[in-house]
């Protein structure tokens, strides 16, 4: 018996000291990801130059086992347009067109979206172009795009209907729709006539899919679609020719499949191929020499030493840096890098530059007169001071320790509001309590016209050693709210601040003399607040051991910090030992450059590894997942020797009675990870599509919403009923919108479409979300009420109590008027969806709701964009500034998660929690 237990305690040991690692696709966006860039032809063909200019290289990847097969023949599918005339279509027409005179599929010149679909059998598993033979007439461009979807699709008569799946897709003769200075290059230039296009080359398993055809906005000048014929095939370099009907064992008269030799460039290349980048759930030996090639590829397309029109697209398309943990285009991350690396150098840190956030200053008195801490969007560190535009005295003070005599430049950061002064001001007392310097805010009308936003106001101060201090205050009345941000002091004349006053921390002994300790590596206390790759440890910030309660179906979140003080990069792989369980995943929170906040930490991508860079602080998102079943843990997360010690204790469960309704204005990604990712994140308000109920249930959805639909023909409203109902959709689960953000405009035209759609049909939910307040005030707004079921008004209803209208506020609280069986209210954060902060905008949500006592929340939004103008991961040229993006899409079919939809679920689970507790 003892050596039984002893040989217990043995194993259990192991099982606790060996470091956890899930295996997996590495995240990365879907764009310069190693599929495209072994897929693509222009990259290929770069890849096999590459191998013959160094026989050293090739000679490398040959030993290397091989990744996937090319067989001597291969499968190719040829699919006529004639085959989409046979099946469901919505605007696509069969016609003879052309020089040759052969069959086309038509649609219209323009921004129609008219689909059609055809089944399609895959014969085997493979890597797979998908070709197209369409017309051309040059000057012009005519777009569509061709998708791959699930079988079950294919006799579907609409496109509301879908089921959760994996859509490879591409887009034929594309142009973008592009306020650019320099839009992507196109085909318009090439010959008039008949030309073949294809997709990189993408994954399919063996089986049925669904060919669906559509047509797609974009950029002009417009010419009709004329299509003529759609091939698959596994050749990474044959253009495919049409099978012979002798040569198509498995055949409809309208879909040949045959297998045909492998052109002699690909047989010639073959070991090669086999060998190629691509995107695998684990490392490979292959890797370093991928990474080798793709050094070189990347910085021929920064150098425009690439032609053609797909090597100008993947200039523009974005990628993940490891070295620097940016993801941009390569000029965008080759430009940051260098300015980094000059930043570092121009730099004087023996100077002393000390930054100080106004959130750190202690407020004098209360009352309402006084400042406040408030979540900012655009504050350096999320919070800023906040004072109303009354009169009265407000005053808060800090101090600040002057390491010696000398000459001092203070540096203040506060917003001026364009149009509306609020005069406040800063002073300065030396030890002796003495004024030593004073400026004043948002008081100089001229200024304020010329300057409006965040500005970086200096003040020049002579200064003993000792203790000052700094005391913000305002006396008199203003326009508008007084907001204070930060403050930066130095004695170094030549340092002036940028965007958030980023500074380096001055050089250590223990950054300068200690080689063994090259990382330091701190907990942030608040995960939700803003970092940067420049953070260093605040005040009360360490890595001290913390014990963490974690509730049963509850997800916890932490947040640690590892900067780099040595001059060298550091690459490490965190270690977590002691989680048999797996309750602990990490994720490195990656950087991409925004329009107005400089490069933001946003998107949290699984990697194996991390490198830091010399002098920056990289970071380590860490989850701990109480929805796995565990006991308590004792676990240490190590990092190149500094250990993190966490004690998680499983104590209760996450209420699951009160779910609130929760809204991004979107619909998933056509990806499986990403309904997963709703799931995920409590997401469970959907418009724009549904799915069947049993996967309506699996992801639990709440509400469908028809979104924008002004058709109140009874023949209509009868077909879209029918999609719902031919799912298992019940009445409760649906709603019908007519249209956006209604207001004092058109609210009489709403009420018409109300009134008949009512008669029409009287089971059918409406939905409405008037605007804000301003422009739909409560006489318009009460005009719809009576009408609506589902109540979703913009939040500022709700925080002017119904626009100061009693008998509107009576109907928000749900105490008389019109009885809503679901009530919510909205925001649209989607013009600082990159902010440092934005992850308050979501947990505020959460706070909103339950002071109103509302069903729910929605904000605008969690995904929003125009990809026939820009990418999704484009926050530079984007075509409308109501761009949203708060999950993007990964390679491999991954869906991206970022720090603010990850304060979606945490704002759901303490929903949970407050309104379990409010209830009871």
């Amino acid at each position: 018996m003892k050596k039984i237990l002893t040989f217990l305690t043995a194993a259990l040991f192991f099982l606790l000291t060996i470091p956890i690692f899930a295996s997996g696709f590495e995240d990365e966006p879907d764009e310069l990801c190693w599929d495209r860039l072994g897929g693509t032809e222009v990259s290929l063909r770069h890849f096999l130059d590459f191998c013959k200019a160094d026989p050293e290289f090739r000679a490398k990847l040959l030993e290397k086992p091989a990744l996937c097969r090319l067989p001597d023949e291969v499968p190719v599918i040829w699919v006529m347009p004639q085959a989409f005339a046979e099946r469901p279509n919505c605007g696509w027409t069969l016609e003879t067109s052309g020089p040759e005179n052969e069959p086309v599929l038509t649609m219209p010149a323009g921004h129609g979206t008219q689909w059609c679909r055809v089944a399609v059998e895959i014969p085997s598993d493979g890597f797979y172009r998908i070709w197209a033979r369409y017309f051309h007439i040059q000057g012009t461009t005519a777009s569509f795009l061709a998708e791959l979807e699930d079988e079950r699709l294919a006799d579907m008569e609409n496109r509301f209907q879908s089921v959760a799946q994996n859509v490879v897709s591409h887009r034929f003769d594309f142009a973008e729709l592009a306020r650019r200075s320099a839009p992507l290059p196109n085909f318009s230039a090439e010959p008039t006539g008949f030309r073949w296009e294809s997709s990189p080359l993408v994954w399919l398993e063996a089986g049925t899919r669904t060919l669906t055809i559509s047509g797609m906005i974009h950029g002009g000048p417009y010419a009709p679609r004329r299509l003529a014929a759609v091939a698959l095939t596994q050749d990474p370099f044959a253009i495919p020719q049409k099978p012979k009907q002798a040569e198509s064992p498995k055949r409809t008269e309208t879909i040949l499949t045959a297998n045909v030799p492998l052109c002699r460039e690909s047989l010639e290349t073959r070991e090669l191929l086999v060998r190629r980048p691509m995107d695998l759930p684990k490392e490979t030996e292959l890797s370093p020499l991928w990474n080798e090639w793709r050094k070189v590829f990347l910085n021929a397309l920064l150098e425009g030493r690439l032609e053609g029109v797909e090597a100008g697209r993947m200039a523009g398309m974005v990628w993940f840096d490891p070295e620097s943990n940016l993801i941009g285009t390569p000029r965008q991350v080759a430009d940051e890098k260098k300015r980094m690396k000059d930043f570092f150098a121009s730099a004087d840190r023996s100077r002393f530059t000390l930054k100080i956030e106004a959130e750190d200053f202690r407020i004098l008195g209360n009352g309402r007169s006084s400042w406040s801490v408030q979540h900012a969007a655009n504050a350096s560190g999320g919070r800023e001071l906040l004072a109303d535009y009354g009169g009265g005295l407000a005053e808060a003070e800090t101090t600040v320790n002057v390491p010696h005599d000398g000459v001092f430049r203070l540096w203040c950061r506060y917003s001026e509001i364009n149009g509306y002064l609020a005069p406040y001001g800063l002073k300065v007392l030396d030890p002796q309590r003495k004024t030593a310097g004073e400026m004043k805010f948002a008081h100089d009308a001229e200024f304020n016209g010329s300057r409006p936003g965040e500005n970086w106001l200096p003040l020049n101060l002579s200064l003993k050693k000792g203790t000052h201090t700094l005391r913000l205050f305002k006396e008199v009345p203003g326009q508008t709210y007084r907001h204070f941000d930060a403050l930066i002091l130095t004695d170094d004349p030549n340092f002036v601040p940028e965007g958030h006053g980023e500074i380096l921390p001055p050089l250590t002994p223990a950054q300068t003399q200690d080689p063994t300790r090259p990382l330091t590596v701190w907990r942030q206390n608040d995960p939700w607040l803003p970092f940067s790759r420049l953070s260093v440890p605040k005040a009360g910030e360490g890595l001290d051991p913390l014990e963490l309660e974690l509730r049963k179906d509850c997800v916890e979140t932490l947040l640690l910090h590892v900067r780099n003080e040595s001059p060298q990069p550091r690459t490490f792989t965190p270690e977590i030992y002691g989680d048999p369980a797996g309750l602990i995943s990490w994720r490195l929170p990656a950087y991409v450059l925004t329009d107005r906040y400089g490069w933001q930490p946003v998107p949290l991508l699984k990697r194996r590894s991390i490198t830091v860079p010399p002098g920056e602080t990289a970071s380590l998102w860490l989850t701990i997942d109480g929805r796995k079943t565990s006991g308590d843990e004792n676990v240490r997360i190590s990092v190149e020797g500094e250990t993190f010690s966490l004690a998680v204790r499983r104590r209760g469960e996450l209420p699951q009675t009160h779910i609130p309704l929760v809204f991004g204005w979107a619909r998933p990604f056509k990806t499986i990870s990403c309904w997963e990712r709703f799931a995920d994140l409590g997401l469970n308000v959907v418009s724009g599509v549904v799915l069947p109920e049993d996967e309506s249930q699996k992801y639990g959805i709440r509400l469908w919403l028809t979104m924008n639909d002004e058709n109140v023909e009874p023949d209509h409203i009868a077909q879209v009923e029918s999609w719902f109902t031919s799912y298992g959709i019940p009445y409760t689960q649906w709603a019908w919108s007519f249209m956006d953000e209604p207001g004092n405009a058109s609210s009489d035209r709403w009420v018409e479409l109300a009134k008949t759609f009512r008669a029409a049909n009287r089971k059918i939910r409406i939905w409405v979300n008037p605007g804000e307040i301003e422009g739909a005030g409560p006489e318009s707004t009460m005009k719809m009420t009576p009408h609506v079921q589902c109540f979703c008004p913009y939040q500022n209803h709700f925080l002017t109590d119904g626009g100061r209208n009693e008998e509107y506020a009576r109907q928000l609280r749900r105490e008389e008027g019109a009885k809503f069986d679901l009530l919510m209210g909205y925001s649209t954060p989607c013009g600082h969806d990159m902010a440092p902060s934005m992850p308050y905008e979501m947990l505020g949500m959460k706070d909103f709701a339950l002071r109103y006592g509302l069903d729910g929340w929605g904000f605008f939004a969690l995904i929003s964009s125009y990809e026939y103008s820009n990418s999704i991961w484009d926050n530079q040229t984007q075509y409308l500034p109501d761009q949203s993006i708060l999950l993007y899409r990964g390679a491999a079919f991954q869906t991206i998660s970022t720090r603010s939809a990850e304060a979606v679920r945490e704002a759901v689970q303490r929903w949970k929690t407050e309104r379990s507790q409010t209830k009871k």
